[in-house]
Formats: C-alpha cells, structure tokens, sequence
C-alpha cells in the first residue's frame, strides 16, 4: 500500500517534498574540511590526460 500511494498515486509536485525525498536517496554529505581543502582534494585526485577521443 505505501509503495502504491508514493509512486502510484503521487501528490501534487511541490519543490519541498522533492527536495526531502531526493536528501532522503542521497544521504547528508560529512567532511569536517573547509570548502577550500575540500576543493584542494577534488583537483589534486584528478589526472592529467593527453589520451583523447577520435570524434
């Protein structure tokens, strides 16, 4: 019953609730980082490639 009145028969659209629901899949973000280290971490994992695709 729960699986029919949430996907079946939905309530109108309202931002709120498909903001909750989308938090509620995804899960809350912990890094006790600032913004900046967080940043410095992100761009120092990636590679540099001169591999490139043919189009």
């Amino acid at each position: 019953m729960h699986f029919l009145k949430k996907e079946i028969i939905r309530p109108e659209f309202n931002e709120k609730n498909a903001a909750d629901e989308f938090l509620s899949i995804c899960g809350t973000w912990d890094d006790d980082r600032t913004i900046d280290e967080q940043l410095k971490g992100i761009y120092s994992s990636r590679k540099l490639t001169t591999d490139t695709e043919n189009v």
